[in-house]
């Protein structure tokens, strides 16, 4: 039976350095959210507080990423305007270049309730990540991205990006990281409306800031 368990520990601790090895690593975060969403030609504009969370699991140069975020009752800035809930997520894969320069693909978008009250927005993009150490107890991700969406609604966006930027600092054996960041999308929407000849520009701005926890295994 000791040897049994011996050889068990010893397989794991050659399973881990392996994974080691080949820059195995995963990040799990939570965090508190603050959220805007405005439809800025017809003047609806909404903010609100929340809660989110991040996954991302790297194997070298590869790396998947995940995170939520949900607002139960977005305030309307403006009077005669409903509030409303907003659901978030986004997903992503990059691939490492040349350090610190990763490229990104991805996907994402957010849902409302009740429907309607704005615009449920989805979207593909691609990017560019860059990542690196500020000190030895923190770093600093940037992001930019082109985005192509979808909108409940109807309309196109001849143009979509987002811009980010995230900080963390913690301690010094990297297990646990203390910071926040913040993101901004804009879609330049525009619409036909029947009968009419010329379209109506309907941009979308949309923007989240965050502060949390995230521990690194």
């Amino acid at each position: 039976m000791t040897r049994t368990l011996a050889g068990v520990l010893a397989m794991s601790a050659i399973a881990t350095a392996s994974l080691d090895a080949q820059g195995f690593g995963v990040r799990l975060g939570g965090h508190g959210v603050y959220l805007s969403h405005q439809e800025i030609a017809e003047g609806r504009s909404a903010s609100g507080l929340g809660f989110g969370g991040e996954l991302r699991i790297q194997l070298s140069r590869i790396a998947i990423e995940g995170e939520g975020a949900m607002v139960s009752s977005l305030t309307p800035d403006s009077a005669g305007l409903a509030a409303f809930d907003l659901t978030y997520g986004d997903a992503r894969l990059s691939v490492l270049v040349a350090r610190p320069f990763s490229i990104e693909v991805g996907a994402g978008g957010w849902t409302v309730e009740p429907a309607f009250a704005a615009q449920d927005v989805g979207y593909l993009k691609a990017g560019v990540l860059v990542e690196s150490p500020l000190t030895r107890l923190g770093d600093i991700a940037l992001r930019g991205a082109y985005l192509v969406p979808k909108f409940s609604g109807g309309g196109d966006a001849g143009f979509g990006f987002e811009v980010g930027v995230k900080t963390m600092i913690g301690t010094p054996n990297g297990r646990f990281r203390f910071g926040g960041g913040y993101e901004f999308k804009r879609f330049d929407r525009s619409i036909t409306a029947p009968g009419a000849t010329e379209e109506t520009d309907l941009p979308i701005q949309f923007t989240a800031a965050r502060f949390g926890l995230e521990i690194r295994f």
